[in-house]
């Protein structure tokens, strides 16, 4: 395993045992993973705590510097509310996406990718069998708070450059994302044009399992149907409630990190969304363990969203 690869896990005090949550599945699902580092707040496993937990940039960019410091070059920026829906592909994870992200100049790889009914944003670049969608500088959503490969001193390069633009009460993980991939962000080229995304499906050491795909995949095809036939039936307004309604099917992402695409909590409580996804897929286990696991915060007041 490389030794300049690590795992940070973004979270804050009122957040602890969410991010505790993910720990515990990223140990059972990714192995061996390289080194897990938390940012946000003082824990065991984190890092000094120098700036206002409030303020999201300036926590990560004091934690990627210690990261550089102890000799890091790369690692996987996970939110503590994303954690791995079933087994992760350590070999990718742990060689294959860093030497690609050596080799491209990568700023970074992100793991909710292309395919699996998502687009490419530009050129696909082909690299040694896999494929890789080269984002370009004009995209909005560049930079991604989903779990991604990230190069360290260009992630703190991006940090310094919003945090000085930005004023305080907008270093958040949201503006990071929104704001940082607008045209007027004052980042040089080099940092907008290394942005990556996988095809999931090349890198999948399990697409959520094989019991799942086909009623899975028959269930968007259904959906497809359904959708047509609303459209032209009531017309486009009950085609967007139409699509609102199924959005739950198309957030789980497979790829050497499964992933559900808006997380594990939305507004303080279970994604909806994920929950639908889990009964449908039949895994009560995970959704039982997730519940209570987040109930039990609920009921301490410690949860809200803190996303935007």
């Amino acid at each position: 395993m490389r030794r300049d690869v690590c795992i940070l896990l973004s979270t804050c005090a009122r957040y602890e045992r969410i991010a505790t949550f993910t720990e515990r599945r990223i140990a059972s699902a990714w192995n061996p993973a390289p080194p897990l580092f938390w940012c946000g707040m003082t824990h065991p496993a984190g890092m000094p705590l120098r700036s206002d937990p409030a303020d999201w940039m300036a926590v990560t960019a004091d934690a990627v510097e210690d990261l550089l410091n102890r000799g890091f070059r790369f690692a996987y920026l996970i939110l503590d509310d994303h954690p791995p829906l079933g087994r992760c592909q350590a070999v990718h994870l742990n060689e294959t996406l860093p030497a690609f992200a050596d080799e491209a100049s990568s700023v970074s790889v992100s793991l909710s990718g292309f395919g699996q009914r998502r687009p490419s944003f530009g050129k696909i670049r082909s690299w040694h069998g896999w494929d890789f969608d080269h984002v370009p500088a004009t995209q909005l959503w560049k930079f991604p708070l989903h779990p991604a490969l990230w190069n360290l001193e260009r992630l703190l390069a991006i940090l310094n450059v919003l945090r000085a633009w930005l004023p305080a009460d907008e270093h958040s993980p949201w503006a990071f994302e929104r704001r940082g991939g607008e045209a007027d962000a004052p980042l040089p080229d080099s940092l907008k044009l290394g942005c990556y995304r996988i095809r999931g499906s090349q890198l999948s050491a399990d697409p959520f399992g094989a019991s799942r795909r086909l009623p899975f995949t028959a269930m968007q095809f259904a959906t497809d149907l359904s959708g047509f036939a609303v459209r032209r039936l009531l017309g486009e307004d009950a085609r967007r409630r139409h699509d609102a309604s199924i959005r739950w099917m198309f957030c789980p992402y497979a790829g050497p990190y499964p992933l559900f695409w808006s997380g594990m909590m939305v507004r303080g409580a279970v994604n909806p969304h994920l929950q639908r996804y889990l009964r449908f897929t039949r895994q009560t286990r995970l959704l039982r363990e997730i519940e209570s696991h987040l109930a039990r915060h609920s009921r301490l007041g410690l949860l809200e969203d803190r996303k935007g």
